[in-house]
This record gives C-alpha cells, structure tokens and sequence, in this order.
C-alpha cells in the first residue's frame, strides 16, 4: 500500500498513530510489529524525530480547483482549507500523496479505518470524489524535505 509522508506532519498525530497500531485499535502488518512493546515515551520520542517542524505559513487556498468547493464544505472544520488545520492530533493531509490519501479514504468508507467522524464523512463519497479530494490535498507542497 502506498505509505505516508511523515515529515513535517503534526507531532501528536504520529503519536496517536503509533500508540494505535501497538495498542491494536489501528491495523497493519508492517506497523504492529514494529511497534510492539514500546514505551508511550518512545512512541513520543520517535513522533518528534520523525515529524521534524511544521513550516510558519500554510499554502493559499486554490479556490479554482474543481474539489475546492467539496473540501471547503466538508473537510474545512478539521483538516482546514489546505488540509493543514488547527486541531492537536489532527493528520496534515496537505501535500500528502494523493494514492496514500485515496487509500485512507476508501478504508474510513469500508470500516478498515476506525474513525466515528470520517467514517461518517467517507461513507457519502464516490471513488471518484476519494480520488479527486486526494488530488486537491496532495497538490500543495508542505511534507517536503527542505532544499
């Protein structure tokens, strides 16, 4: 499956992610074992090395793009209007790779993923509209390794 950008992704959400896969409240045969048995200290030591800072100014809207109007109505509240928002513990899903974020979508719809909210949110979108929202997050720079 394709995998996630970490850097520059929120501190906190690397953590609840990685203290759900050990705790088995998310599943995954590659990141279960790997973090099996360690400490809620390691986890967070390893989120801060992994997600390194976020960058000061979040990317402008692009208001032309045909999913903007989707993702402004149904994705503003949490994620933001570039998909960076506001809220600890929340996943930065802008610039994340669009397969990676159409893959998260499709398992929110399907009940792999277990999120009370998104799976509410996935359960009223079409492949195509997984895809394009994917598309319209992944399009802005931001979990890029600096140059």
């Amino acid at each position: 499956p394709p995998a996630p950008k970490l850097f520059r992704q929120r501190t906190s959400y690397v953590f609840f992610a990685l203290r759900d896969f050990r705790d088995g409240r998310r599943e995954s045969p590659i990141m279960g074992p790997v973090v099996k048995g360690i400490s809620d200290q390691d986890l967070r030591d390893i989120a801060t090395f992994i997600s390194g800072d976020l960058l000061d100014k979040p990317p402008k809207a692009n208001a032309k793009d045909p999913f903007y109007p989707q993702t402004h109505r149904t994705c503003t509240w949490c994620h933001g209007e570039t998909g960076i928002g506001e809220l600890e513990g929340m996943p930065v899903l802008t610039g994340q790779d669009p397969a990676y974020l159409q893959t998260a979508l499709e398992e929110y719809r399907k009940g792999i993923r277990h999120d009370p909210t998104m799976r509410e949110i996935a359960a009223t979108l079409t492949p195509e509209e997984e895809k394009g929202l994917a598309a319209y997050f992944g399009s802005y720079k931001w979990l890029e390794k600096s140059q």
